[in-house]
């Protein structure tokens, strides 16, 4: 950002950027891309066995598997605080919760709940970052959750904005090699170095119908956290468990 936008909420940190005149906003979550991973270890060992047959990776599997479920999993939610709640709600008791689970569900059904909760909890922070101000048009994903074009599609889907991926997933990475070559003086200044050496190889565009069903889900899962919260279920069952 060209000038500091705070937020008056407490929910979402502004400090200076290391780049020289401008800051950043920030909403960091617990778990995310390993929510995904406990999914894989627990439940999907028949994907793991079976990836090792084949020499693929067990995520291509699940990935497959997730796009044969209907958006909004068949009416499944998964609130993602596996390891308690950062931004937006910082709360130090909140677990992970499935809700709506039926016996009609699905193991591919528990993962698209994950891949879409946790998407929920970044739009949540998106949401509060523009209710701050900040303007937002387009999204750029990167890690290894990127890697899953189903999960890109979800999230451009539950954003309702473009979605663009880059050829190099590590961020942090790249970024230090933009300052590093700008230390080098390969070039003149950061977006100079930055338009040479971030690249954009897909972009995913939102379904806007199903972003009009995803709006409604989004809700429920925002009310469902409150709900428990406000009900002290997660304190209480934390200090259950620590007697």
């Amino acid at each position: 950002m060209d000038e500091p936008i705070y937020d008056g909420s407490m929910r979402l940190p502004c400090s200076a950027h290391t780049v020289a005149g401008k800051w950043e906003t920030e909403g960091l979550q617990n778990a995310a891309g390993s929510s995904l991973k406990w999914y894989r270890n627990e439940f999907a060992v028949p994907e793991i066995e079976k990836a090792k047959a084949l020499g693929i990776d067990p995520y291509d599997l699940i990935n497959e598997q997730v796009e044969g479920v209907n958006p909004g999993s068949d009416g499944l939610i998964c609130i993602p605080y596996f390891a308690s709640s950062a931004a937006p709600n910082w709360d130090p008791f909140a677990r992970g919760t499935f809700i709506g689970l039926t016996l009609g569900h699905s193991r591919q059904a528990m993962a698209r709940a994950i891949m879409e909760g946790v998407t929920y909890e970044t739009r949540e922070i998106i949401d509060q970052m523009i209710t701050n101000g900040v303007e937002v048009n387009a999204i750029v994903l990167s890690g290894g959750a990127a890697k899953s074009d189903v999960w890109n599609h979800i999230q451009a889907d539950i954003y309702g904005k473009t979605c663009s991926i880059l050829a190099v997933e590590e961020a942090t990475a790249l970024g230090a090699a933009v300052l590093a070559a700008l230390g080098a003086e390969l070039y003149a200044n950061v977006s100079e170095a930055v338009a040479h050496m971030v690249k954009i190889v897909a972009v995913c565009e939102p379904d806007m119908q199903r972003h009009a069903l995803y709006n409604e889900y989004f809700e429920i899962y925002k009310d469902a956290y409150q709900a428990l919260r406000k009900a002290d279920v997660y304190e209480r069952l934390v200090k259950l468990a620590l007697k």
